[in-house]
């Protein structure tokens, strides 16, 4: 398993994250999404509320979580523990894609499906590298607790993809 070395001393420079909600409803229906040139959070309510009432806190703690994985990912420069990280996801994806099919989502979006732990960890942005959803897929997956990492961890390339994507956390 991959690590990322410790936070040597001294401050990081990431952008704050700002939050904003009550915005108008995504065009994939989503309950959030990240904003990488504003780092902004954005809350769409009209699906939250949807929700059944009981699913509301865990799927919020879901959004935040496959959210901050998009703000960590997407400010990898801030300092070189995250740039390091970002190369490690690389790596990984670069050398579990090779020679897959690139695959078209039922909503049209592409992706390469390889074992991730779902579709939307595969997905390709036509401006971004390939492996961007990866730390957001695997944060959410940590959020919903740790018997849902035990379980996903019985395979070992789940196993390493989690190890690696974890590894921001420190040595764990």
């Amino acid at each position: 398993m991959r690590h990322v070395p410790a936070l040597p001393s001294g401050k990081t420079t990431l952008a704050p994250l700002t939050t904003q909600a009550n915005t108008p409803q995504h065009p994939e229906r989503t309950l959030g999404s990240y904003d990488a040139n504003t780092n902004t959070l954005n809350l769409y309510w009209d699906e939250y509320h949807l929700l059944l009432p009981d699913q509301r806190a865990g799927e919020l703690r879901a959004l935040m979580w496959h959210e901050m994985g998009h703000w960590l990912y997407h400010h990898a420069k801030a300092h070189p523990r995250l740039e390091n990280w970002k190369k490690a996801i690389h790596a990984h994806w670069y050398q579990r894609v090779q020679g897959q099919p690139i695959r078209t989502h039922k909503q049209g979006w592409r992706y390469i499906l390889d074992g991730w732990l779902n579709e939307y960890a595969g997905r390709l942005y036509p401006t971004w590298e390939g492996g961007v959803e990866i730390p957001s897929v695997y944060f959410e997956e940590v959020s919903r607790g740790p018997e849902n990492i035990a379980y996903w961890c019985l395979e070992e390339h789940q196993k390493e993809t989690f190890g690696i994507v974890t590894s921001i956390f420190g040595q764990l």
